[in-house]
């Protein structure tokens, strides 16, 4: 989770545009992490990226 909060850029836009007046012009994002074990974590939050996003 540290990772991708210095980095949001990891994650992938899952939506475009929030509706809810509170995050008008925020996406929805996602990024998957996989630990040491092979267990997996996603992520979900919220961001205000303008850049080119690349996948996880």
């Amino acid at each position: 989770m540290e990772e991708t909060m210095f980095n949001s850029t990891l994650g992938k836009t899952m939506m475009t545009g929030m509706k809810d007046s509170c995050w008008l012009g925020w996406n929805k994002m996602q990024c998957t992490h996989t630990a040491l074990d092979g267990t997996k974590t996603t992520i979900h939050y919220v961001g205000k990226i303008k850049w080119y996003l690349k996948s996880c």
